[in-house]
Protein backbone atom coordinates (compact mmCIF):
# COMPACT_ATOMS: atom_id res chain seq x y z
CA UNK A 1 0.00 0.00 0.00
CA UNK A 2 1.22 3.50 -1.12
CA UNK A 3 2.30 5.83 2.13
CA UNK A 4 -0.53 8.85 2.10
CA UNK A 5 1.67 11.92 1.90
CA UNK A 6 0.59 14.48 4.21
CA UNK A 7 1.31 18.53 3.59
CA UNK A 8 2.25 20.92 6.73
CA UNK A 9 2.80 24.30 7.23
CA UNK A 10 3.35 27.10 9.63
CA UNK A 11 0.28 29.54 10.58
CA UNK A 12 1.85 33.20 12.09
CA UNK A 13 -0.29 35.28 13.92
CA UNK A 14 -0.57 39.20 11.91
CA UNK A 15 0.76 40.58 14.66
CA UNK A 16 4.50 38.48 15.07
CA UNK A 17 6.57 40.80 14.13
CA UNK A 18 5.19 43.04 16.56
CA UNK A 19 5.16 41.36 19.43
CA UNK A 20 7.74 42.43 22.33
CA UNK A 21 10.08 39.36 22.39
CA UNK A 22 10.20 39.59 18.53
CA UNK A 23 11.11 42.92 18.49
CA UNK A 24 13.74 42.42 20.56
CA UNK A 25 15.56 39.98 18.99
CA UNK A 26 15.35 41.86 15.83
CA UNK A 27 17.28 44.80 17.77
CA UNK A 28 19.67 42.91 18.70
CA UNK A 29 23.00 43.77 16.10
CA UNK A 30 22.39 40.70 13.02
CA UNK A 31 18.63 40.56 14.70
CA UNK A 32 17.04 40.15 11.54
CA UNK A 33 19.23 36.86 10.78
CA UNK A 34 18.42 35.31 13.89
CA UNK A 35 14.70 36.18 13.22
CA UNK A 36 15.18 34.12 10.28
CA UNK A 37 16.46 31.69 12.20
CA UNK A 38 14.03 31.41 14.10
CA UNK A 39 11.09 31.21 11.62
CA UNK A 40 13.49 28.09 9.77
CA UNK A 41 13.83 26.33 13.25
CA UNK A 42 9.69 26.06 13.22
CA UNK A 43 9.96 25.17 9.62
CA UNK A 44 11.70 22.48 10.24
CA UNK A 45 10.22 21.18 13.12
CA UNK A 46 6.59 20.73 11.38
CA UNK A 47 6.62 17.25 10.92
CA UNK A 48 7.81 16.71 14.39
CA UNK A 49 5.00 18.74 15.95
CA UNK A 50 7.32 21.43 17.36
CA UNK A 51 10.13 19.60 18.60
CA UNK A 52 14.12 19.28 17.29
CA UNK A 53 16.15 16.57 17.38
CA UNK A 54 20.24 15.90 17.57
CA UNK A 55 20.83 13.13 15.13
CA UNK A 56 24.96 13.16 16.33
CA UNK A 57 25.73 14.35 12.67
CA UNK A 58 27.85 17.09 13.83
CA UNK A 59 29.66 17.20 17.54
CA UNK A 60 26.96 19.45 18.75
CA UNK A 61 23.55 20.32 18.49
CA UNK A 62 23.82 23.98 17.30
CA UNK A 63 26.80 22.40 14.89
CA UNK A 64 24.12 20.26 13.50
CA UNK A 65 21.63 22.58 13.36
CA UNK A 66 23.61 25.27 11.76
CA UNK A 67 24.63 22.63 8.93
CA UNK A 68 20.62 21.82 7.91
CA UNK A 69 19.55 25.37 8.12
CA UNK A 70 22.44 26.25 6.33
CA UNK A 71 23.53 29.01 8.69
CA UNK A 72 26.56 30.16 10.36
CA UNK A 73 27.26 28.04 13.36
CA UNK A 74 28.04 31.84 15.99
CA UNK A 75 24.31 33.27 14.66
CA UNK A 76 22.54 29.64 15.23
CA UNK A 77 24.22 29.93 18.97
CA UNK A 78 22.73 33.24 19.81
CA UNK A 79 19.77 32.67 18.15
CA UNK A 80 19.25 29.67 20.77
CA UNK A 81 20.25 31.23 23.59
CA UNK A 82 17.83 34.35 23.36
CA UNK A 83 15.26 31.77 22.56
CA UNK A 84 15.89 29.54 25.33
CA UNK A 85 16.18 32.73 27.83
CA UNK A 86 12.94 34.56 26.69
CA UNK A 87 10.75 30.92 26.88
CA UNK A 88 10.31 30.33 23.26
CA UNK A 89 12.45 26.82 23.20
CA UNK A 90 13.22 24.62 26.28
CA UNK A 91 15.59 21.75 26.48
CA UNK A 92 13.68 18.18 26.53
CA UNK A 93 16.61 16.17 27.16
CA UNK A 94 20.27 16.12 26.22
CA UNK A 95 19.15 16.02 22.44
CA UNK A 96 16.43 16.98 22.58
CA UNK A 97 14.38 21.04 21.73
CA UNK A 98 10.93 21.60 22.07
CA UNK A 99 9.78 24.91 20.46
CA UNK A 100 6.91 26.25 22.87
CA UNK A 101 4.38 28.36 20.37
CA UNK A 102 5.12 26.24 17.50
CA UNK A 103 3.09 22.99 18.33
CA UNK A 104 -0.23 25.32 18.11
CA UNK A 105 0.76 27.00 14.93
CA UNK A 106 1.28 23.44 13.08
CA UNK A 107 -1.43 22.60 10.16
CA UNK A 108 -1.30 19.36 8.23
CA UNK A 109 -4.11 18.13 5.63
CA UNK A 110 -3.59 14.73 3.71
CA UNK A 111 -3.18 13.88 -0.03
CA UNK A 112 -6.79 13.61 -0.56
CA UNK A 113 -7.59 16.39 1.18
CA UNK A 114 -5.93 18.41 -1.29
CA UNK A 115 -7.39 16.06 -4.41
CA UNK A 116 -10.91 16.97 -3.49
CA UNK A 117 -10.18 21.01 -3.44
CA UNK A 118 -8.06 20.47 -7.17
CA UNK A 119 -11.19 18.51 -8.24
CA UNK A 120 -13.52 21.46 -6.98
CA UNK A 121 -11.46 23.86 -8.96
CA UNK A 122 -11.42 21.49 -11.76
CA UNK A 123 -15.09 21.11 -11.96
CA UNK A 124 -15.98 25.13 -11.41
CA UNK A 125 -13.40 25.36 -14.45
CA UNK A 126 -15.49 22.26 -16.37
CA UNK A 127 -18.86 24.42 -15.76
CA UNK A 128 -17.41 27.21 -17.51
CA UNK A 129 -17.45 24.89 -20.58
CA UNK A 130 -20.06 24.89 -23.18
CA UNK A 131 -22.07 21.52 -22.50
CA UNK A 132 -25.11 20.14 -24.66
CA UNK A 133 -28.25 22.18 -23.29
CA UNK A 134 -30.28 19.10 -23.08
CA UNK A 135 -27.92 16.64 -21.09
CA UNK A 136 -28.32 16.76 -17.64
CA UNK A 137 -24.40 16.93 -16.67
CA UNK A 138 -21.54 16.88 -19.08
CA UNK A 139 -19.41 13.68 -18.47
CA UNK A 140 -16.27 15.80 -17.05
CA UNK A 141 -19.05 17.19 -13.77
CA UNK A 142 -19.85 13.12 -13.52
CA UNK A 143 -16.20 11.51 -13.28
CA UNK A 144 -15.57 14.50 -10.90
CA UNK A 145 -18.66 14.01 -8.93
CA UNK A 146 -17.89 10.29 -8.54
CA UNK A 147 -14.10 10.94 -7.74
CA UNK A 148 -15.14 13.73 -4.85
CA UNK A 149 -17.58 10.95 -3.29
CA UNK A 150 -14.85 8.94 -3.38
CA UNK A 151 -12.38 11.30 -1.49
CA UNK A 152 -14.85 12.56 0.99
CA UNK A 153 -15.20 9.08 2.20
CA UNK A 154 -12.20 8.84 3.00
CA UNK A 155 -11.59 12.55 4.94
CA UNK A 156 -14.62 11.18 7.35
CA UNK A 157 -12.56 7.97 7.84
CA UNK A 158 -9.35 9.63 8.40
CA UNK A 159 -11.33 12.35 10.47
CA UNK A 160 -12.92 9.52 12.94
CA UNK A 161 -9.58 7.96 13.24
CA UNK A 162 -7.62 11.11 13.89
CA UNK A 163 -10.68 11.69 16.50
CA UNK A 164 -10.15 8.54 18.34
CA UNK A 165 -6.49 9.14 18.54
CA UNK A 166 -6.99 12.31 20.06
CA UNK A 167 -9.63 11.27 22.66
CA UNK A 168 -7.75 8.23 24.04
CA UNK A 169 -4.99 9.91 23.82
CA UNK A 170 -6.44 13.10 26.02
CA UNK A 171 -7.74 10.49 28.35
CA UNK A 172 -4.55 9.32 29.04
CA UNK A 173 -2.97 12.61 29.31
CA UNK A 174 -6.02 13.38 32.09
CA UNK A 175 -5.11 10.23 34.11
CA UNK A 176 -1.82 10.90 33.82
CA UNK A 177 -2.16 14.41 35.59
CA UNK A 178 -4.41 13.21 38.52
CA UNK A 179 -2.10 10.58 39.23
CA UNK A 180 0.72 13.05 39.08
CA UNK A 181 -1.19 15.80 41.40
CA UNK A 182 -1.48 13.28 44.16
CA UNK A 183 2.11 12.75 43.43
CA UNK A 184 2.98 16.28 44.03
CA UNK A 185 0.47 17.50 46.40
CA UNK A 186 0.80 15.91 49.23
CA UNK A 187 0.31 18.36 51.84
CA UNK A 188 -3.48 18.72 50.22
CA UNK A 189 -6.36 16.57 50.64
CA UNK A 190 -6.28 13.57 48.16
CA UNK A 191 -9.21 13.76 45.83
CA UNK A 192 -10.22 10.20 45.58
CA UNK A 193 -12.26 9.73 42.47
CA UNK A 194 -11.29 11.33 38.76
CA UNK A 195 -15.07 12.46 38.22
CA UNK A 196 -16.84 13.65 35.01
CA UNK A 197 -16.23 17.47 36.76
CA UNK A 198 -12.58 16.59 37.23
CA UNK A 199 -11.76 15.10 34.16
CA UNK A 200 -13.85 18.29 32.39
CA UNK A 201 -11.59 20.69 34.08
CA UNK A 202 -8.41 18.92 33.24
CA UNK A 203 -9.36 18.72 29.77
CA UNK A 204 -10.06 22.77 29.88
CA UNK A 205 -6.40 23.27 31.43
CA UNK A 206 -4.75 21.27 28.74
CA UNK A 207 -6.79 23.29 25.82
CA UNK A 208 -4.87 26.32 27.08
CA UNK A 209 -1.53 24.63 28.87
CA UNK A 210 1.01 22.05 28.05
CA UNK A 211 1.13 19.22 30.98
CA UNK A 212 4.17 20.73 31.88
CA UNK A 213 3.04 24.16 32.37
CA UNK A 214 0.33 21.76 34.49
CA UNK A 215 3.05 20.60 36.67
CA UNK A 216 4.67 23.22 36.80
CA UNK A 217 1.40 24.55 39.01
CA UNK A 218 1.11 21.40 40.91
CA UNK A 219 4.93 21.65 42.26
CA UNK A 220 4.06 25.91 43.29
CA UNK A 221 1.34 24.48 44.97
CA UNK A 222 3.07 22.48 47.22
CA UNK A 223 5.77 25.07 47.43
CA UNK A 224 3.60 27.36 48.85
CA UNK A 225 2.85 27.80 52.67
CA UNK A 226 -0.58 29.90 52.22
CA UNK A 227 -1.79 27.26 49.72
CA UNK A 228 -0.95 24.32 51.98
CA UNK A 229 -1.65 26.04 55.20
CA UNK A 230 1.96 25.29 56.75
CA UNK A 231 1.95 29.00 58.28
CA UNK A 232 -1.05 30.89 60.08
CA UNK A 233 -2.83 33.48 58.08
CA UNK A 234 -5.32 36.36 58.90
CA UNK A 235 -7.87 34.48 57.17
CA UNK A 236 -9.20 31.35 59.67
CA UNK A 237 -11.62 30.53 57.05
CA UNK A 238 -9.43 29.63 54.70
CA UNK A 239 -9.07 25.97 54.39
CA UNK A 240 -6.39 25.36 52.01
CA UNK A 241 -6.06 24.50 48.53
CA UNK A 242 -7.99 21.84 46.41
CA UNK A 243 -7.59 20.00 43.61
CA UNK A 244 -10.85 21.35 42.22
CA UNK A 245 -10.06 25.00 43.95
CA UNK A 246 -6.71 24.69 41.72
CA UNK A 247 -7.87 24.13 38.53
CA UNK A 248 -10.64 26.66 38.33
CA UNK A 249 -9.57 28.74 35.58
CA UNK A 250 -8.93 32.13 37.79
CA UNK A 251 -6.96 30.28 40.17
CA UNK A 252 -4.83 28.68 38.46
CA UNK A 253 -3.51 31.62 36.27
CA UNK A 254 -2.72 33.39 39.26
CA UNK A 255 -0.51 30.43 40.89
CA UNK A 256 0.89 30.04 37.29
CA UNK A 257 2.11 33.18 37.58
CA UNK A 258 3.71 33.21 40.59
CA UNK A 259 0.76 35.16 43.11
CA UNK A 260 1.48 32.32 46.00
CA UNK A 261 4.73 32.14 46.14
CA UNK A 262 6.43 32.67 49.61
CA UNK A 263 8.21 35.87 50.00
CA UNK A 264 11.33 34.26 50.77
CA UNK A 265 11.48 31.96 47.23
CA UNK A 266 14.26 32.91 44.63
CA UNK A 267 13.17 34.05 41.07
CA UNK A 268 13.48 30.75 38.77
CA UNK A 269 15.47 31.39 36.11
CA UNK A 270 15.80 29.11 32.76
CA UNK A 271 18.53 26.44 33.29
CA UNK A 272 21.15 26.31 30.39
CA UNK A 273 23.71 23.61 29.75
CA UNK A 274 26.14 25.57 28.73
CA UNK A 275 28.71 22.61 27.34
CA UNK A 276 26.16 21.55 25.26
CA UNK A 277 26.46 25.07 23.08
CA UNK A 278 30.29 25.62 23.12
CA UNK A 279 32.33 27.50 25.77
CA UNK A 280 30.86 28.46 28.72
CA UNK A 281 32.86 31.78 29.19
CA UNK A 282 32.10 32.79 26.06
CA UNK A 283 27.88 32.42 26.13
CA UNK A 284 28.54 34.25 29.06
CA UNK A 285 29.21 37.00 27.62
CA UNK A 286 26.51 36.72 25.35
CA UNK A 287 24.06 36.84 28.14
CA UNK A 288 25.53 39.89 29.70
CA UNK A 289 24.04 41.53 25.91
CA UNK A 290 20.79 41.58 27.46
CA UNK A 291 19.54 38.44 26.81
Amino acid sequence: MATKKKYYWLKLNDDFFSRPKIKKLRKIAGGDTYTIIYLKLQLLSLKDEGNLYFEGIEDTFIEELALTLDEDVDNVKVTILFLINQGLIEEVEKDEFRLIETHAAIGCESESTQRVRRHREKKKEAKLLQCNADEIKCNTEIEIDIEIDKDKKEINKEKKVFEKSKFEEENESVLFLFTKFKEICVSLPEPRDLTKKRKAALRGRLKEYDQKQIIDVFQAVEASDFLTRRVQTNNSSWPGATFDWILTPANFIKILEGNYKNKDSPAIKPKINFNRYGNEQDLKELLKDGF
